[in-house]
């Protein structure tokens, strides 16, 4: 039972009889770095570890961090099953948004843990966006 497969979903992900999730593409993630070709400085935040919810903020070159600054709130899409807010493809375009808009950025999505199958429904991003209210942890 444990390799007898439910549903085949190819190239995207397979569910066994298990309950276990076999995901075939768009796992790979990228660390927080500073963006040498942008000067964008990113940095991983856990917001609420109970629901496996994490951000990457993005603060661009030069800010003065002694002021705020507008803050773009970016969700993932995919359906948390492809790709995630972690991923190259995202970090790069972040980076270059960020940059050019002078604006601080929080992309918010599963950290990557035991990532979950399906969206979240719009209340579920209303609370996330209440975390980044009222966690000062989420500084760079």
């Amino acid at each position: 039972m444990a390799n007898e497969i439910l549903h085949d979903f190819f190239p995207l992900l397979r569910v066994y009889k298990n309950g276990r999730i076999e995901r075939l593409m768009g796992q790979e993630t990228v660390p927080p770095s500073l963006d040498p070709a942008t000067g964008v400085q990113s940095k991983d935040v856990d917001i609420a570890p109970e629901i496996n919810l994490s951000a990457r903020i993005y603060l661009p070159p030069n800010a003065d961090r002694s002021k705020k600054l507008p803050l773009l709130v970016y969700y993932h899409g995919g359906a948390f099953i492809i790709e995630s807010a972690f991923s190259s493809q995202y970090q790069k375009h972040l980076n270059h948004l960020v940059a050019q808009a002078n604006d601080a950025a929080g992309a918010f999505g599963e950290s990557g843990r035991e990532r979950g199958v399906g969206g979240r429904g719009m209340g579920q991003r209303e609370r996330e966006g209440d975390h980044l209210d009222m966690n000062p942890s989420i500084r760079l």
